[in-house]
């Protein structure tokens, strides 16, 4: 430690009474004032009743926090003056001496502090800590960090709505955990959070309080297939239909499409809801017996062994409903989310039938992992599954002049020609791949897929891996279609 520092400043418990003086250049008290007994009720009054009520409460319940200590410097030789700590001196003198503030104070406020004052007494702040200063000057810098807000990151950053809801659930139990983020977190481990929302959901800045007003209304749980009960969140249906209305509603507030202004009234709540398509809304032939907690719903899909984007609606509605019907007529229904809005590279109407089991074990994989947390792994697995793939279409068909240990650019360029030539994909519909040969400035290029691997540089993104992923869509379609068995090793 700094010697020079250490002479400036000093902590130690100094008596409240007869020590402790408030600082009559005080910000808080904005006119000038000529005493201490004018100090303390100006202090009470300029803050106003309500904050002034909190403070005495809280030191009342909980007394002086240990790890925020009074600044003071010794201008006379009898007393101390509290530089910071003004309030929460007000608040002790007023647990202390009440009559103080009886004639500055509404009644209310007086009656609430005289029965504070009948209990605090009995264990009443005799001494409290206070780090000294040896001037105004020294201590300035301290005061304005503590006062300043964040001071761009320098002073003490407020939480998010969002971060207290994390804070709290962190020392409670489940049972307490505020409604809007159990739906925020049912949206998030389903895979159905876009990846801009995933991040401000992570950063824990995601407005936490637009949600928490939809979710107020009766009408819009009911139709996004949810009810609150005791604190709990219940749903109605399978993740995969539950996530059309939930994922719809979130995604739109951390895109900022919906605003506080836009259901600041019941009435737009309602609107706003009902406006929504019939593919945001979920199926009523897949509706559960009985409505189950979130998590239930999440861990039953797991035990199930089916990935979140795999999205088989009668299946899972079989899975939670004793009372399915003998024939078993579900109705299988798919969901599919544009490709600017799904955290997961392939989409969950996508079903591949892969004999080989190392390529389809990576199917699973990049199934399963979020592009907001994985990019890298996404992009370096996306780049070996397009390769193994072709790899196998060519060790199974005819294609002359090349084998798996060509470049990949000369086995999707001979791929590309021996699809066309067999009408099994038009000049069209192969247009993405060559493009993906030919040019070296494509998204889809080869060398975007190479340096995935190989430029410590490059990173990629989620959107331009979604995007990658669409374009090649129909080719990995056609090439895995009616694959023969068992397809190569």
């Amino acid at each position: 430690v700094n010697s020079v520092k250490t002479k400036i400043n000093h902590s130690t418990r100094i008596a409240v009474e007869p020590f402790l003086d408030l600082d009559l250049q005080n910000p808080r008290l904005g006119s000038p004032v000529s005493d201490q007994i004018e100090a303390l009720r100006t202090m009470a009054t300029a803050q106003g009743k309500r904050k002034f009520l909190a403070i005495v409460q809280h030191i009342h319940d909980h007394g002086l926090n240990p790890a925020d200590s009074f600044i003071v410097t010794r201008e006379n030789r009898d007393t101390y003056t509290v530089l910071d700590g003004n309030r929460r001196l007000t608040a002790i003198k007023a647990l202390e001496s009440p009559a103080i503030f009886r004639n500055s104070i509404p009644k209310t406020a007086s009656s609430k502090l005289e029965r504070l004052h009948r209990t605090y007494i009995t264990t009443p702040i005799s001494e409290v800590v206070c780090t000294v200063f040896e001037t105004r000057k020294a201590a300035d810098t301290w005061i304005r960090l503590a006062h300043d807000g964040e001071s761009k990151g320098a002073g003490r950053v407020r939480w998010s709505s969002q971060q207290r809801h994390r804070y709290n659930l962190s020392r409670s139990s489940s049972r307490t955990n505020p409604t809007t983020l159990q739906v925020l977190r049912f949206v998030y481990d389903s895979g159905a959070m876009d990846v801009n929302t995933s991040e401000k959901y992570n950063n824990g800045a995601f407005p936490l309080s637009i949600l928490e007003r939809l979710l107020s209304s009766p009408e819009v749980c009911t139709l996004l297939g949810i009810e609150k009960r005791n604190n709990e969140v219940l749903g109605r249906y399978p993740v995969h239909e539950l996530t059309k209305g939930l994922g719809t509603v979130v995604n739109s507030i951390g895109s900022k499409e919906i605003q506080t202004k836009h259901v600041h009234t019941r009435e737009q709540r309602v609107e706003y809801i009902h406006s929504l398509p019939d593919s945001a809304r979920p199926d009523e032939d897949t509706k559960l017996d009985k409505a189950i907690p979130l998590s239930d719903i999440l861990g039953s899909e797991s035990r199930s062994k089916r990935a979140a984007n795999d999205r088989e609606g009668g299946n899972y509605a079989k899975e939670f409903n004793e009372g399915v019907s003998q024939d078993g007529a579900h109705r299988s229904t798919h969901y599919a989310m544009h490709s600017n809005t799904r955290n997961r590279l392939i989409p969950p109407s996508t079903s591949l039938e892969i004999p080989v089991a190392r390529i389809k074990d990576i199917m699973v994989e990049l199934k399963k992992l979020r592009l907001d947390t994985t990019p890298n792994a996404i992009a370096v697995l996306f780049r070996t599954f397009l390769e193994l793939s072709v790899d196998a279409y060519i060790e199974s068909h005819p294609i002359p002049e090349v084998t798996d240990e060509s470049l990949l650019k000369k086995k999707l360029e001979a791929v590309s020609t021996f699809l066309e030539d067999n009408k099994i994909m038009s000049r069209n519909e192969l247009l993405p791949l060559r493009r993906a040969i030919s040019t070296d400035t494509d998204l889809n290029s080869v060398r975007t897929l190479h340096s995935f691997v190989h430029n410590r540089f490059h990173s990629p993104g989620g959107r331009d891996l979604c995007a990658m992923w669409d374009s090649f869509d129909l080719f990995f379609k056609k090439i895995w279609e009616a694959a023969p068995q068992p397809y190569g090793g």
